[in-house]
Formats: C-alpha cells, structure tokens, sequence
C-alpha cells in the first residue's frame, strides 16, 4: 500500500476530493479490485507500463492499456462488459486526455 500523507487544514477544496477517492480506492480489497476493469491511457510506455505494474500490485486483474486517445476509444466501444475506471493522461499528441474524456 501508499501512505497517504495528512492533509493541511489550509489545503484546497479539489485536494481534499482527490484524497477521499484515493482513501476509497485504498480502502477496497484485492478481491474488489480484481472485480473491477481498468483502462491506463498513456502515450509514455514506462508510465503505462508503472500504472499498470502499480494497479496489478493492488490487487487489479484485469488492466486494459492505450498508448493516445483514439486507441483508448476503440478498446472502450469493444469491450463487454465496459471498462470501471479509466486512468487517463491529460496531454498525448493526437487525442490527449480531454478530448477523448469529453468522448
């Protein structure tokens, strides 16, 4: 597992949330984790390849990978049942991350 470090009384309200979903995430057990579908969307290999090899630690089981946008959108139209999370860069050439989140 991470550590989660303290959160200043100070610190912004979009921290504050994205320490609670990782608090959750943490909080779900490997069997709950390797129930649920994830798709890593990044065009730097070794971060795809970290994201993937960190989600496979936690317990995840089934991890999906695209290298852009347009390769996450096609993985996503195939799959069935459809994909629980998606871990998205935000800045690829081509589709980056928000084009293909408002997709």
């Amino acid at each position: 597992m991470f550590p989660v470090a303290s959160v200043p009384t100070t610190t912004s309200s979009p921290l504050r949330r994205k320490r609670r979903r990782l608090s959750a995430l943490m909080k779900l057990s490997q069997e709950q984790l390797a129930d649920l579908r994830f798709l890593v969307v990044e065009d730097q290999g070794f971060q795809r390849w970290a994201m993937g090899h960190m989600l496979e630690t936690l317990g995840a089981a089934k991890i999906f990978s695209a290298a852009d946008g347009h390769a996450a959108l096609e993985i996503v139209k195939s799959l069935e049942p459809p994909v629980d999370v998606i871990v998205t860069d935000l800045n690829m050439p081509g589709m980056d991350g928000m084009e293909f989140i408002r997709h």
